[in-house]
Protein backbone atom coordinates (compact mmCIF):
# COMPACT_ATOMS: atom_id res chain seq x y z
CA UNK A 1 0.00 0.00 0.00
CA UNK A 2 3.27 2.78 1.09
CA UNK A 3 4.31 1.62 -2.59
CA UNK A 4 1.53 2.08 -4.07
CA UNK A 5 0.66 5.32 -2.78
CA UNK A 6 4.25 7.04 -2.86
CA UNK A 7 4.63 5.64 -6.66
CA UNK A 8 1.26 7.64 -7.12
CA UNK A 9 2.49 10.67 -5.36
CA UNK A 10 6.03 11.01 -7.77
CA UNK A 11 4.30 10.63 -10.25
CA UNK A 12 0.97 12.15 -10.50
CA UNK A 13 3.42 15.66 -10.88
CA UNK A 14 4.54 14.46 -13.83
CA UNK A 15 2.95 15.53 -17.28
CA UNK A 16 0.53 12.60 -19.08
CA UNK A 17 3.52 11.25 -21.34
CA UNK A 18 5.64 10.71 -18.50
CA UNK A 19 3.12 9.02 -16.64
CA UNK A 20 2.21 6.70 -19.14
CA UNK A 21 5.96 5.73 -19.43
CA UNK A 22 6.82 5.21 -16.38
CA UNK A 23 7.82 1.89 -14.77
CA UNK A 24 6.18 2.90 -11.58
CA UNK A 25 2.98 3.42 -13.19
CA UNK A 26 2.87 0.45 -15.00
CA UNK A 27 3.87 -2.14 -12.22
CA UNK A 28 2.12 -4.92 -11.82
CA UNK A 29 2.82 -6.96 -8.59
CA UNK A 30 0.98 -10.12 -10.17
CA UNK A 31 3.79 -10.58 -12.94
CA UNK A 32 6.31 -11.47 -9.66
CA UNK A 33 7.21 -14.93 -9.97
CA UNK A 34 8.80 -17.55 -6.90
CA UNK A 35 10.48 -20.33 -7.50
CA UNK A 36 10.73 -22.99 -5.93
CA UNK A 37 13.05 -25.55 -4.01
CA UNK A 38 12.55 -29.30 -4.00
CA UNK A 39 10.25 -30.25 -1.31
CA UNK A 40 12.17 -31.97 1.85
CA UNK A 41 11.06 -33.41 4.89
CA UNK A 42 11.48 -30.87 7.83
CA UNK A 43 12.75 -34.08 10.47
CA UNK A 44 12.65 -37.69 10.90
CA UNK A 45 10.52 -37.56 13.43
CA UNK A 46 8.03 -34.93 11.57
CA UNK A 47 6.80 -36.01 7.97
CA UNK A 48 5.02 -33.09 7.25
CA UNK A 49 6.50 -31.61 3.69
CA UNK A 50 7.50 -27.56 3.98
CA UNK A 51 8.24 -25.32 0.68
CA UNK A 52 10.84 -23.22 0.93
CA UNK A 53 11.79 -20.40 -1.71
CA UNK A 54 14.84 -19.09 -4.01
CA UNK A 55 15.53 -15.76 -4.28
CA UNK A 56 19.00 -15.30 -4.81
CA UNK A 57 22.75 -16.57 -5.82
CA UNK A 58 23.01 -18.85 -2.34
CA UNK A 59 19.32 -20.28 -2.67
CA UNK A 60 20.24 -21.13 -6.38
CA UNK A 61 22.98 -22.76 -5.16
CA UNK A 62 20.61 -24.59 -2.14
CA UNK A 63 18.36 -25.56 -5.14
CA UNK A 64 21.65 -27.24 -7.12
CA UNK A 65 22.26 -28.95 -3.68
CA UNK A 66 19.17 -30.30 -2.62
CA UNK A 67 18.42 -31.65 -6.37
CA UNK A 68 21.93 -33.34 -6.84
CA UNK A 69 21.22 -34.89 -3.49
CA UNK A 70 17.99 -36.06 -4.53
CA UNK A 71 19.45 -37.44 -7.58
CA UNK A 72 22.17 -39.23 -5.51
CA UNK A 73 19.73 -41.29 -3.13
CA UNK A 74 20.74 -39.68 -0.08
CA UNK A 75 18.62 -40.13 3.46
CA UNK A 76 16.60 -37.32 3.77
CA UNK A 77 18.16 -36.47 7.35
CA UNK A 78 21.76 -35.97 5.76
CA UNK A 79 19.54 -34.01 2.77
CA UNK A 80 18.07 -31.78 5.89
CA UNK A 81 21.40 -31.29 7.41
CA UNK A 82 23.59 -30.65 4.42
CA UNK A 83 20.87 -27.42 2.98
CA UNK A 84 21.03 -26.38 7.02
CA UNK A 85 24.35 -26.50 7.26
CA UNK A 86 24.87 -24.56 4.06
CA UNK A 87 22.63 -22.34 5.34
CA UNK A 88 24.05 -21.41 8.14
CA UNK A 89 27.34 -20.88 6.87
CA UNK A 90 28.65 -17.78 6.57
CA UNK A 91 28.31 -15.67 3.30
CA UNK A 92 31.72 -15.61 2.31
CA UNK A 93 32.14 -19.75 2.74
CA UNK A 94 29.14 -19.64 0.43
CA UNK A 95 30.49 -17.29 -1.93
CA UNK A 96 33.46 -19.41 -2.31
CA UNK A 97 31.76 -23.17 -2.63
CA UNK A 98 30.21 -24.40 -5.83
CA UNK A 99 28.41 -27.25 -6.74
CA UNK A 100 31.35 -29.02 -8.33
CA UNK A 101 32.36 -29.00 -4.14
CA UNK A 102 30.05 -30.85 -2.98
CA UNK A 103 29.55 -34.86 -3.33
CA UNK A 104 28.54 -37.87 -1.04
CA UNK A 105 30.60 -40.47 0.32
CA UNK A 106 29.96 -43.97 0.17
CA UNK A 107 29.17 -43.96 3.83
CA UNK A 108 26.08 -41.71 2.65
CA UNK A 109 27.29 -38.21 3.89
CA UNK A 110 28.11 -35.31 1.92
CA UNK A 111 31.02 -33.51 1.74
CA UNK A 112 31.57 -29.81 1.24
CA UNK A 113 34.96 -29.05 0.17
CA UNK A 114 37.06 -25.20 -0.47
CA UNK A 115 40.55 -25.65 -2.10
CA UNK A 116 42.50 -23.00 -2.83
CA UNK A 117 46.19 -23.96 -4.42
CA UNK A 118 47.02 -27.18 -1.97
CA UNK A 119 44.76 -26.10 0.95
CA UNK A 120 41.88 -26.91 2.09
CA UNK A 121 38.86 -27.08 4.07
CA UNK A 122 36.32 -29.71 4.43
CA UNK A 123 33.03 -30.32 6.03
CA UNK A 124 31.27 -34.03 5.84
CA UNK A 125 27.48 -33.71 6.77
CA UNK A 126 25.90 -36.97 8.26
CA UNK A 127 22.48 -37.99 9.59
CA UNK A 128 23.23 -36.68 13.16
CA UNK A 129 26.63 -35.21 13.15
CA UNK A 130 29.18 -33.08 11.24
CA UNK A 131 33.44 -33.05 11.62
CA UNK A 132 35.33 -30.87 9.45
CA UNK A 133 39.12 -30.09 9.29
CA UNK A 134 41.51 -27.62 7.53
CA UNK A 135 45.06 -28.52 5.82
CA UNK A 136 47.31 -25.40 4.92
CA UNK A 137 50.64 -26.45 3.43
CA UNK A 138 49.77 -29.74 4.45
CA UNK A 139 49.46 -29.34 8.10
CA UNK A 140 46.17 -30.00 9.75
CA UNK A 141 45.10 -26.92 11.49
CA UNK A 142 41.51 -27.17 12.47
CA UNK A 143 40.11 -30.71 13.12
CA UNK A 144 36.45 -31.60 14.20
CA UNK A 145 36.26 -35.42 14.63
CA UNK A 146 32.24 -35.14 15.31
CA UNK A 147 29.79 -32.64 16.29
CA UNK A 148 25.75 -33.64 17.05
CA UNK A 149 23.56 -31.36 15.47
CA UNK A 150 20.17 -33.13 16.60
CA UNK A 151 19.12 -30.10 18.00
CA UNK A 152 19.09 -25.82 17.04
CA UNK A 153 21.62 -25.39 19.94
CA UNK A 154 23.99 -27.64 19.18
CA UNK A 155 23.71 -26.54 15.50
CA UNK A 156 24.10 -22.81 15.74
CA UNK A 157 27.49 -23.70 18.39
CA UNK A 158 28.99 -26.08 15.87
CA UNK A 159 28.46 -23.36 13.16
CA UNK A 160 29.83 -20.71 14.82
CA UNK A 161 33.20 -22.54 15.72
CA UNK A 162 32.82 -23.93 12.12
CA UNK A 163 32.78 -20.55 10.70
CA UNK A 164 35.24 -19.12 12.72
CA UNK A 165 37.75 -21.93 12.13
CA UNK A 166 37.06 -21.19 8.40
CA UNK A 167 37.65 -17.54 8.61
CA UNK A 168 40.98 -18.40 10.43
CA UNK A 169 42.20 -21.12 7.82
CA UNK A 170 41.53 -18.35 5.06
CA UNK A 171 43.49 -15.80 6.74
CA UNK A 172 46.54 -17.97 6.93
CA UNK A 173 46.52 -19.13 3.29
Amino acid sequence: MFFTLTAFTLISGLSPDARKNSYLANFDNSEIVVAERPYIFTSQNDNTMVNFYFFDKNDILLKNISKYLEEASIQKEVQINTIKVIESLSKFFIDNIDLDSIYTSSYGTVLVDFERDNNIFSIEIGSKSIGYFSEVESITNDFCEESFIDDNEKLNLTIGKLNNDFLNFYSRI
